[in-house]
């Protein structure tokens, strides 16, 4: 049985292998919402079958932008089912060409394929794209795909907190593609067949070798569906300036590159690691003397900084493989030749 086949409550209670009680809850909104900034020196004892949600704070890259607020189950029952959920609806929701975010088989570097080398590349950027959408528009959505409208009502209160769509949650990057679709397809239709269109998450992307981009016309179906653009994060990048497609250079014809930039400091750490040793480049980046590492909680300071460069490092050489696997190989075998010291 697929979600399209559910019409009563016992089997959505068996589709999602959970307690009615905890249906009927969720339903009322009876779950509890813990706060890491109003509530960071309070203490809580979480009570068994108590719905309970962590929300916290994670600055952006951007500190100027403020911070993400990322929500998080701490009920096991409320995450198995939105899991269960996220499967079901990724049985039956056929993504678009053009999306390119949370979808099989598409990442970064497909994005970035679509865009390469042309000669001007439109970026926006949709505010608080999940937080945004609602739980009617949720539930219209899910009716137009063919689920029961009950039963996209059930959906949606698992969904969502305080009536509306929020990061964090497993169910929150399918349901956003579903309710994207029709503003997906009306973009796709009122542009001109010269310009390539595609969507990762928030991020709206345009390219064309010919066409000038018509970006009222994009923020009005934008705007249409519910949105709004986040108009300093809006960039128009022509041929010979900077381009890039969901972080990565796009000027190349036939890959997309990780930038310059970070290969250039990942090359340069790689090579004081290789002539200093780890602990070495370490001492001399934190400014620490050797007659320094007599003291206990200096020698602990170092280990720790050595663990996290390692692992910055090879996360990142992590990442670059999937882009530049030759480039990710030739620093991996330059810091495999390096002592492993402390």
């Amino acid at each position: 049985m697929d979600l399209l086949q559910i019409e009563t409550k016992k089997e959505f209670l068996y589709f999602l292998r959970c307690r009615e009680s905890f249906l009927d809850s969720v339903n009322l909104r009876e779950y509890v919402i813990i706060d890491n900034k109003k509530n960071k020196n309070v203490d809580f004892e979480i009570l068994e079958n108590t719905i309970a949600i962590e929300r916290f704070y994670i600055e952006k890259r951007n500190p100027t932008l403020g911070y993400r607020t990322i929500h998080n189950s701490l009920n096991h029952e409320l995450e198995h089912c939105q899991k269960t959920l996220n499967t079901g609806l990724s049985n039956i929701y056929k993504p678009l060409g053009c999306v390119q975010g949370f979808v099989l088989k598409k990442n970064i570097k497909t994005n970035a394929f679509v865009h390469l080398a042309k000669k001007q590349i439109l970026t926006l950027d949709i505010k608080d794209f999940f937080e945004t959408i609602t739980q009617k528009q949720i539930i219209e959505s899910l009716t137009k795909l063919g689920i029961n409208i009950q039963v996209s009502e059930w959906i949606s209160n698992i969904a969502c907190v305080n009536g509306y769509l929020v990061q964090g949650f497993s169910t929150s990057p399918i349901l956003a593609n579903i309710v994207a679709i029709e503003m997906d397809l009306e973009i796709f239709k009122n542009i001109d067949e010269t310009i390539n269109y595609t969507r990762y998450a928030d991020d709206l992307y345009f390219s064309s070798d010919s066409t000038q981009m018509s970006l009222e016309l994009i923020t009005k179906i934008i705007t249409k569906y519910g949105f709004e653009i986040n108009n300093s994060k809006t960039k128009l990048m022509k041929r010979g300036q900077k381009q890039y497609v969901t972080g990565l250079s796009v000027f190349d014809h036939n890959y997309p590159r990780i930038p310059k930039k970070i290969k250039r400091e990942l090359r340069l750490e790689a090579y004081y690691i290789g002539k200093y040793g780890y602990e070495e480049h370490i001492m001399r980046k934190l400014k620490i003397k050797k007659h320094q590492l007599k003291h206990q909680e200096i020698k602990g300071l170092i280990i720790n900084e050595i663990d996290k460069t390692r692992d910055r490092i090879f996360g990142w050489l992590h990442f670059i493989n999937s882009i530049e696997p030759n480039y990710s190989k030739k620093i991996t075998q330059e810091l495999k030749k390096t002592s492993a010291n402390r």
